[in-house]
């Protein structure tokens, strides 16, 4: 195939292929935040104020994994959760598709 990878090939005839090979907790992080709306330990509304930072070892909100201090955090505090909530990168993203899909979920307000 003229110099190109088998991966490239792959690729070539299906972009989701390495989509899929380069992240393939994405759909775990994903259902993890569903999860985690459903039983309300994250909140669907969109924060009124994000910051973020190096971890500090705080457990992630979607995932429950520290964040430790080589990643990068996001937090946000929100009405109605007595804590700032903590989000590795990838799991905040997760969460932002994932929170106006959630099956059941009261519409989300702004």
């Amino acid at each position: 195939s003229g110099g190109r990878s088998r991966l490239e090939s792959v690729t070539a005839r299906r972009p989701s292929a390495l989509r899929a090979r380069l992240m393939p907790d994405e759909a775990i992080a994903r259902e993890r935040a569903r999860a985690a709306i459903r039983a309300a330990k994250i909140p669907i509304r969109r924060p009124d104020r994000v910051w973020g930072g190096p971890g500090a070892g705080a457990p992630c909100a979607v995932c429950e994994l520290p964040i430790t201090r080589d990643q990068l955090e996001l937090e946000f505090d929100q009405v109605g959760f007595p804590d700032t909530l903590h989000f590795h990168i990838r799991c905040f993203a997760a969460w932002e598709l994932e929170r106006t899909k959630v099956e059941g979920a009261p519409p989300p307000t702004q």
